[in-house]
């Protein structure tokens, strides 16, 4: 039994409108119509007589004319499909409205789904197949069969929050509404990519061992031109000094990990502090502890544009890059004492051009 809530109904259309006229003369008014809502009960939604439906109040409207079609006997709630994943005529109505909201606001196809998919939509086979396959063209890898589940739901929160900048995945909606925005980006030609972190390059080396080896390909790009920036501003002139040696990134189709509290969307990444032997690997304070190379790495990540931050827990470190008055010192921030080994780099989301 898929069920959604009146205040789940309103959620999903909030922030859009819906234009009756052009709805009469489009293929979702006709789906409507199909399915036994008529033209008079969306111009009964729309109280203010406009000639459009938006807001808390009048998408509240367009709930209570769906409802009268429901037969679960509640009226704070809609049964989309019964216990054997048919839809139900209710189920089939927001169907359409989920069509036609999209046509009315975003003409973008997307990848082709004509009906939500994510946590208590309607969920169609071929729908969620859609996205499933898309998702794996990106980068992640699920199990295309077209049931949706955990890992699709974390794979959708995860791509959500990799184009939106947000640390915790599990707290997004996950949800891929026909032609919204994050169905904009998922299809457009130029889609932000999830990808493997590179193994070594110019001035790197990726030491990950528990499998926190993947994010977004921004990430990567980023850790190729900090490394070659590195290699070629000190390492060239300090030929004995450690690489940067890469640790984590993000789990293999991100989401929720045991380690951090964040690096969940492929955003974040974790360097270990260079040794004066040439090594990786020490703390803070240590005497073995190479804090011109580790100065000269917080420079290369943070002269980045793409670099919103950088975590350190070295207090002497960032006391320099301040009195050196270096243009990029406000990203350079006290990570306390759960960075007194390592260095934690966090970037800005991909840019997504969708049209």
């Amino acid at each position: 039994m898929v069920r959604i809530s009146r205040e789940q109904f309103i959620q999903r259309y909030l922030g859009d409108d819906l234009h009756i006229r052009q709805t009469e003369r489009s293929e979702g008014g006709r789906d409507l119509a199909q399915a036994g809502l008529s033209t008079e009960q969306l111009r009964q939604a729309d109280l203010n007589g406009d000639g459009r439906i938006e807001g808390q109040r009048e998408i509240g409207a367009l709930y209570q004319q769906v409802d009268r079609y429901d037969t679960n006997g509640r009226a704070q709630s809609i049964d989309l499909a019964n216990r054997l994943g048919v839809p139900t005529r209710a189920g089939q109505m927001v169907g359409a409205l989920d069509r036609m909201f999209a046509a009315n606001n975003r003409p973008n196809q997307g990848i082709g789904i004509l009906s939500s998919v994510g946590p208590r939509q309607l969920n169609r086979r071929d729908d969620v197949l859609a996205v499933q396959e898309r998702l794996n063209e990106l980068g992640f890898d699920l199990e295309a069969d077209g049931v949706f589940g955990n890992n699709t739901q974390n794979a959708l929160q995860v791509y959500e929050g990799m184009i939106r900048g947000e640390d915790d995945a599990s707290s997004l909606p996950g949800i891929l509404k026909p032609g919204a925005r994050l169905d904009q980006v998922l299809g457009s030609d130029n889609a932000p990519r999830w990808a493997e972190m590179p193994d070594e390059g110019p001035g790197f080396n990726n030491v990950d061992w528990d499998g926190f080896s993947h994010g977004s390909q921004r990430l990567v790009d980023v850790i190729r031109d900090a490394g070659q920036s590195y290699n070629d501003d000190y390492l060239a002139a300090n030929p004995d000094a450690s690489v940067m040696e890469l640790n984590d990134a993000s789990l293999r189709n991100g989401g929720d990990n045991h380690d951090h509290a964040t690096h969940e969307t492929g955003l974040d990444l974790d360097v270990r502090l260079p040794r004066i032997d040439g090594a990786s690997g020490t703390t803070v304070g240590s005497s073995d502890y190479d804090r011109d190379a580790a100065y000269a790495m917080v420079s290369a990540f943070a002269s980045d544009s793409r670099v919103e931050r950088i975590l350190v827990g070295d207090d002497t470190l960032r006391q320099r890059v301040h009195s050196n008055e270096e243009p990029w010192a406000s990203k350079v921030q006290d990570g306390g004492s759960s960075h007194r080994d390592h260095m934690h780099v966090d970037i800005s989301p991909p840019r997504t051009v969708v049209g």
